[in-house]
Formats: C-alpha cells, structure tokens, sequence
C-alpha cells in the first residue's frame, strides 16, 4: 500500500557477501536499491511505495538468477476533517481548516481540498501542504460568510494522483452573525467516545490576547490557556456518549477587561468499530487467530482476506517464512508469526491480527 514501508527479502546464495542490486519498475517508474548479502545468501532492503499498481521486483546483474517478483500497491486510504468555528461575522474574511490524513503508512496525502455548502454552491479550494512529523496535510480555504444565519459546509478531498483515495468530511455547521464575535468555538464536526480532540478559541478580528478556559457541561478542562495572535488550545477526550455543552470563556484581564464567552451543544458519537478481517487462504478454511495453523516446510498457500470496510488487507510476516506476492512459503521447520493489518476508512477503524504458524519438517526420505 502507498506509505506503507515494506521489508524486502533478496536469497541468492551462490553470491554470500556480495553487493547486489534490485530493479523496481511500474510502467515509467523505475529505480534500483542495493543491499549485501549475508554468509547465507540472504539479504533484505526497506521500499516505501509511492505510487499504486502493478511492480515487478527483479535481480538485476549478477542477481538476475534471484529471478523476479510482481506485486500490486493499493491507494491508501484517507479521512477528511473540516473545522470552521462555530460562529463566524458576516462579510468578514476568514479562514476554514481541512485536515486531510492518510489512515496509515509515513507519507502525508497531496492534493487539493474543495468547500462547498452543504446545497452545492462553492465556497473556495486550496492545496494541501504536509503537517510536519504526522500523516496528515493541511489546506487553508479563505470564505467570506454571507449571509446571516446556519451555514453547513462540506469539504472533499481531490487527490493530486493514485496514489490516495478521495475522501469527503461530515458537516460543519458555523453561525453567520451580524456582530463581531469576541471568542469562538473550533473543533472537528464529530466528535467520539475516547478518541482525542482539539479544542480551539478563536478570538474575532481585532480583540487582544488574554486567557481562554474551556469547560464541558461543568467541569473545567485543564486550566486557562493563553492566545497566541488570537488563538489558544485545549484538547480533550470525551468520556462519555451523548448530548454535552462545551463553552470557552475568554477574559484579557485589567485594564483592558475585554470578556466573552461561546458555547455549543455536541452530541459525541460511539468510538468507530474496529474493522473485521476474515484472512480464507486459498484451499484451505479461514484462520483464526487462537486455533493451531501448521504447514510443512518447503510447501506454499495463496493468502487471501476480506475486510468489513472493503479495504486493502495488507500482510507481513517473520520468522522462517516469506511472502512473495500473496503466497506465503514455508522455508524450514520453527515458528513463522503472519501479521494482517487493515486500513480501515471513515467507518471502521484500522485493525491488526497477528496468525502464529507452526512449521514442520518435512517427512524425512526413506
């Protein structure tokens, strides 16, 4: 899958010791890696696909006889979360964050994000740039709000190639107001039972920094927080399911004594499910992750999976098998462990079951 690094395993052992190289080709995408072998013949290299596909894998030059392999690279999936404040001044210039996140992998999407209102008319669309140390990337759309009143908006995701799925956020509901508001309320359109989320005040054009403290229903979160050029922090993981009022309350303090507060009801949601995988070798019944699974060495099964959310099952192993396309082998009698990993989507959360192998020795010859 696309910004999923995978291990890549090299047995050549006429060439213990030596350098060789591996060519990686997918239609005009082309490059080759190196790695050493060891005293066994065995070596191994790190790829972290970019782009989707079919790959052929090849021993190139004094490896060509490793022979080759073809596998194919899925999209990554992504998750698109649009967060406006919860009250916004007609007329007035601001700005709508999209946050658009790759479900796994160590590469941020690219692309482009489109606003519109929840009945179709545009509101803006600009390119994402990566968040730094994360899977996510960022577009900052500019909205003018007019006119007075609810305003659903809706963002979708434009991927700049294959490589990601698109993706569409839920509805962000901000209220158009004819007055400048002093503090606002900025936080993901749905909110779930322990999963994280980020509070945010945001102070209207031209009022001071001071202090923000944010509450839900009665209990302050944390302690106040200072704005930074009018904005400030909080993060907070709901405890529980159901209707809850989050307020924050701004204050700069003397002598300046500018005060204001803003609340929103929220109905937080269960925790997304984690998505099942059924893994149903080829000719063989599905595998469970607590029930003996045994191969003899020197056979072979095609993997297969399915997942709830319809995604791409990825597979990885250890020990003294390997995996070659979607065929596991069996190399030699011990323990192999076959880890599958879904993505998930904005349904399902992403999921991982690890499958613990016996390998046998094969029957010895009479």
């Amino acid at each position: 899958m696309v910004g999923v690094n995978q291990s890549v395993i090299v047995s050549a052992p006429k060439l213990n010791g030596q350098v060789v190289s591996i060519g990686f080709t997918s239609g005009t995408n082309s490059f080759t890696q190196q790695t050493t072998l060891g005293s066994t013949g065995i070596g191994s290299l790190n790829w972290t696909p970019t782009t989707p596909g079919s790959w052929v894998i090849a021993g190139l030059g004094n490896a060509i006889s490793a022979g080759s392999t073809t596998v194919s690279v899925a999209a990554m999936p992504t998750e698109t979360t649009l967060i406006a404040p919860n009250n916004v001044q007609r007329r007035v210039p601001g700005v709508l964050n999209v946050i658009v996140s790759a479900t796994l992998g160590t590469i941020p999407p690219a692309g482009s994000v489109s606003i519109s209102s929840a009945f179709g008319s545009p509101v803006g669309t600009a390119a994402l740039a990566p968040m730094p140390g994360t899977t996510s990337a960022l577009a900052q759309v500019s909205w003018t709000p007019e006119p007075i009143g609810p305003f659903p908006l809706i963002a979708t995701y434009v991927p700049a190639s294959g490589a990601y799925t698109a993706s569409t956020s839920g509805t962000a509901q901000p209220n158009v107001v004819g007055d400048n508001p002093t503090v606002s309320l900025q936080f993901a359109p749905v909110l779930r039972l322990g999963q994280p989320a980020l509070l945010t005040a945001v102070l209207g054009a031209g009022v001071p920094d001071g202090s923000a403290a944010f509450i839900v229903d009665t209990t302050t979160i944390g302690g106040s927080v200072p704005t930074t050029s009018g904005i400030a922090y909080q993060h907070w993981t709901p405890g529980k399911l159901g209707y809850q009022m989050i307020t924050v309350q701004f204050s700069t303090g003397a002598p300046k004594n500018v005060n204001g507060t803003s609340t929103q009801a929220v109905s937080v949601q269960p925790g997304l499910p984690l998505d099942t995988v059924v893994v149903d070798p080829v000719g063989q019944a599905p595998w469970a992750v607590g029930s003996p699974i045994v191969m003899k060495a020197g056979t072979n099964v095609t993997l297969a999976a399915t997942a709830s959310s319809g995604a791409t099952v990825l597979f990885s192993e250890s020990g003294p098998c390997i995996i070659s396309a979607a065929v596991l082998k069996a190399l030699v009698a011990g323990q192999c462990q076959v880890t599958v990993v879904s993505p998930g989507n904005a349904a399902y959360d992403n999921s991982s079951a690890i499958y613990t192998i016996a390998v046998t020795a094969p029957p010895k010859k009479g």
